[in-house]
Order: structure tokens, then sequence, then C-alpha cells
């Protein structure tokens, strides 16, 4: 997990959007893919729910993307 910098979102559909209070709007977090508007009614809630993150590099080294992948089992759905 250190070595390769992964991370873990918990199956919680605000957790990110929690932590980014005062430091990025929802519309923000959405423009780079992690939140998404509801379809019903207001508000976003987070794409990359109780999924293992991992850190994407270019050739310097530096983080410019990431991705996600559900755990085997997971039958949370999308967009709750």
């Amino acid at each position: 997990i250190a070595q390769f910098k992964l991370g873990f979102h918990p199956d919680n559909w605000t957790w990110l959007l929690d932590r980014a209070q005062g430091r990025f709007t929802p519309a923000q977090l959405t423009a780079a893919g992690l939140t998404k508007a509801r379809e019903e009614g207001t508000g976003y809630f987070d794409y990359f729910v109780n999924r293992v993150m991992f850190p994407i590099h270019n050739e310097r080294g530096e983080r410019v993307g990431f991705g996600g992948r559900v755990l085997p089992g997971d039958d949370s759905g999308f967009g709750k």
C-alpha cells in the first residue's frame, strides 16, 4: 500500500464531498471526475465509492490521474 501509494474510498456516498468542504466545490470535484450530480433531486455524490484507488504517474513520476477498482462482491450500486 505504501510503496504504490494505494488508497481506498469507504462505502459512503459523500465521504469525499464532506472532506473537500472549504477546499473544493462540488462543481470542481465533478469537473475532475470525482463526484457526479444527482439525477433525481439536488446535490452530488462521490463517484468512486467502495473502491481501491490507484495513482497514475507520468514518465517524470508526477501524479497525473487515478483509477479505481471495485472490490470483489461489491453490490452497493451506483448513484445512490
